[in-house]
């Protein structure tokens, strides 16, 4: 326990302010689980005169004009926002500005703050969508509709999965006649949350790929890299982590069979190394060997079925060849472990769009568009 709690952070313990002390402000003070985990609260902020002064849990409401000078004295670490939706973005504005690095949001507003600044919003409504979608897709009917209607039961979990067994993947054509056409997806939604992702994605690739290319793909950084990683190889090649390091600069540099001869020998030192498994098999990709990717990603899956980044590899490989069941096996566990993987829930989205259950995919890709 006392390791858990290292890793989790939890052993220094944090404190806390709470922003805004109205009815959401007030519950979260008297939550007692803070206490027990770590969480200190010392101080409670509000800008309604009527409630500055007022006794709060054992603390006095302080004026939120006096925010920077509460987080300098008080030694915030985390701020909870239960303030107003317009007020959040500048109130969050100026606790970033006065050192803090962690917020809970609890406003209805999504905040855009600075890269070193970590925002958990609490959107109970989007919850509550999240939830209504998984009951829709386990084939849930409240009992009183199922009465109406004369029905006994709900789609069982099993059969389910039995409509949506991988196997042969039919043709576009044969799958058209099943779709839904009373709930289409709006033809909007799928390209925004498309275009999203890729502007996403291409940013993160500008930035890893870096300003100097090489001729053999390889980026300055990554040729001195690759140098001293050769160096701590050659003076203990036991030592497994630079190893995997080394693996990757090579992956990145474009010299793939030098990549792949180090993920094999990190694999044969510990054959569940998820991370050599995982590039051996995007290595494979960029060598069009598709078969072994396949193969590779799959080992990973079995190792860890909620791997979000082979789930997303294997579901971009299976859209490009239509085998859409396959694709929801592949990702499915994943995109429920990670409903903040935009990718994983734009691909299974993607897939029941293509298998008929256009209601599913609907909701998959708002719940896309919420994390992109």
């Amino acid at each position: 326990a006392t390791r858990l709690r290292q890793h989790l952070g939890l052993d220094r313990g944090r404190r806390v302010a709470i922003v805004g002390f109205g009815r959401i402000g007030s519950a979260l003070l008297g939550y007692p689980g803070f206490g027990a985990r770590g969480f200190d609260v010392v101080a409670v902020l509000d800008s309604d005169p009527a409630k500055i002064g007022a006794p709060a849990g054992g603390l006095t409401v302080l004026d939120a004009a006096e925010l920077e000078s509460v987080i300098a004295r008080e030694g915030v670490d985390i701020v909870l926002l239960a303030v107003p939706a317009e007020a959040a973005p500048a109130v969050a504005r100026r606790a970033a500005a006065a050192g803090v690095r962690a917020f809970l949001n609890m406003a209805p507003v999504l905040l855009s703050m600075p890269a070193e600044v970590i925002v958990r919003h609490a959107d109970v409504a989007a919850e509550m969508e999240v939830l209504s979608f998984r009951l829709a897709e386990s084939g849930y009917v409240p009992p009183l509709a199922a009465a109406g209607a004369g029905q006994s039961a709900a789609l069982s979990a099993s059969a389910l999965e039995g409509a949506l067994a991988p196997g042969d993947e039919p043709a576009a054509e044969a799958e058209a006649g099943a779709r839904r056409a009373d709930e289409p997806v709006p033809p909007w939604l799928a390209i925004v949350v498309l275009l999203l992702l890729l502007g996403v994605v291409g940013l993160g690739a500008w930035i890893v790929r870096g300003v100097v290319v090489n001729k053999d793909g390889a980026t300055s950084s990554t040729r001195i890299e690759i140098e001293q990683l050769e160096d701590r190889v050659a003076d203990d090649p036991r030592d497994m982590k630079a190893l995997l390091d080394l693996a990757f600069a090579y992956q990145q540099a474009g010299r793939y069979q030098d990549a792949l001869n180090d993920y094999d020998k990190v694999l044969a030192a510990d054959p569940r190394n998820t991370g050599a498994l995982y590039n051996k098999g995007i290595v494979y990709r960029e060598l069009d060997l598709d078969d072994k990717a396949e193969d590779t990603l799959w080992d990973v899956l079995e190792i860890d079925a909620a791997h979000p980044l082979a789930a997303a590899a294997l579901g971009e490989y299976y859209a490009e060849k239509g085998h859409y069941k396959s694709l929801i096996e592949a990702v499915r566990p994943a995109a429920e472990s990670n409903p903040e993987a935009a990718d994983l829930q734009y691909l299974m989205g993607l897939a029941y769009e293509n298998l008929g259950r256009r209601d599913w995919a609907e909701m998959r890709y708002r719940l896309a568009l919420q994390y992109v």
